[in-house]
């Protein structure tokens, strides 16, 4: 992802939300972006919102390949 890149101008503001979880996974997935980009920016948006990463979340953004992601 560009550095150029915040996530605060791709995300609505109102899925900025612990309560909305599945609304910014659901968000995220469907963005025309590769899924290591999806990963980096549901990465920086639980960290502006204070959840941490877990797995599951990065299976349901990139369709299952979550692993292909790591390392």
């Amino acid at each position: 992802m560009s550095a150029n890149i915040n996530v605060v101008e791709i995300i609505p503001p109102e899925l900025l939300d612990k309560k909305k979880i599945k609304e910014l996974l659901a968000f995220i997935a469907k963005l025309p972006v590769d899924i290591w980009t999806k990963k980096y920016i549901l990465i920086d948006a639980l960290r502006i919102i204070g959840v941490a990463l877990e797995k599951w979340m990065v299976d349901y953004i990139t369709g299952y390949r979550s692993s292909e992601t790591w390392g």
